[in-house]
């Protein structure tokens, strides 16, 4: 099992298969390199703990993860095909995931910058 964490407590789990998804999808949405460390880092130990990350790439992965969740939620709903398949069901998952992360997240994180 994969993990997002945020805080000692707070944490939401999925399968493998669905993080390393998620994740494939970040990695075309981060640019700054050590961001991009920290998502390979995740991938290595299967677990984004949000608490061990500075704020700016805190914010920054969070929001990614969030756009990642968004976009494989979209590919599932349209039957696209995906890197590695999924069991019946993701779309629930995917949404009960979609809900942690904006619960953990302000307005003006999601929000683009003007």
């Amino acid at each position: 099992m994969a993990a997002l964490v945020f805080g000692d407590e707070d944490s939401a789990t999925m399968r493998n298969a669905v993080f390393r998804l998620i994740l494939s999808r970040v990695d075309r949405l981060l640019v700054d390199p050590a961001d991009l460390e920290e998502v390979e880092l995740a991938r290595a130990i299967g677990s984004v703990s949000f608490n061990e990350l500075e704020p700016a790439p805190r914010r920054r992965i969070a929001i990614a993860i969030l756009e990642a969740l968004h976009q494989l939620r979209s590919d599932v709903s349209s039957e696209a095909e995906l890197e590695e398949p999924v069991l019946p069901g993701i779309d629930v998952k995917l949404d009960e995931l979609i809900r942690f992360m904006e619960t953990h997240l302000t307005e003006s994180d999601v929000e683009p910058s003007k």
